[in-house]
């Protein structure tokens, strides 16, 4: 039986959640029997999920370690973050550097309520509910801008995210957003929805 998960407020366990789901396929422990029946439809499926998720999450780290350690980054902005998992990108990220600072943008209200309650006593790390569809607004909110300092370097994550924006938006990215603030000081990482082969 897997550990007991936290039960943040306003936790909906009536539906299962992509982000818990995903903990799941991940080997994490915050998810519920509703999210793991799901799991196993996922698997049935797409056999590959389990694998892909976990080849996405080890890209995650690679990426965030290189851009901390080699490139000396100590901001990021991770979009469509799908809180909660395991080695979420500020674990990774205070492991090189205590002084780095993250903002997770995503607006599923279950990723929310799970960030909020893990981050709540994590003063270099916050959530902000945001829609990686509009970049413009992404810039201009007051609790990115607060947290990140926009002219220096920001590493921007966008993983296994750009396949649930809808087409439209696909056509303007959000790692296109911030470039426009400062060109050359950003860098981006972005992942399509699988590998084009495995």
């Amino acid at each position: 039986m897997p550990p007991k998960a936290r039960l943040p407020r306003q936790a909906d366990l009536a539906r299962p959640s992509p982000a818990r789901t995903y903990d799941w396929l991940l080997g994490g422990t915050d998810n519920f029997a509703v999210d793991r029946q799901f799991g196993h439809e996922l698997l049935e499926l797409q056999p590959i999920a389990r694998t892909a998720a976990r080849a996405n999450r080890a890209f995650l780290v690679r990426v965030v370690r290189y851009m901390a350690h080699r490139a000396g980054l100590d901001q990021f902005l991770d979009i469509g973050s799908g809180l909660p998992t395991v080695d979420n990108v500020h674990e990774i990220a205070l492991r090189i550097n205590p002084a780095a600072r993250v903002v997770y943008v995503d607006n599923d209200p279950h990723v929310l309520t799970h960030a909020r309650a893990l981050l709540e006593h994590d003063e270099r790390t916050v959530i902000v509910d945001g829609d990686f569809s509009d970049p413009e607004a992404l810039l201009a909110d007051p609790q990115i801008r607060g947290h990140l300092d926009l002219s220096r370097p920001v590493g921007v994550l966008a993983l296994a995210a750009l396949h649930s924006c809808p087409g439209t938006a696909r056509r303007s990215p959000p790692v296109r957003c911030a470039p426009r603030s400062r060109p050359g000081a950003t860098w981006r990482s972005p992942t399509p929805r699988r590998p084009r082969r495995w």
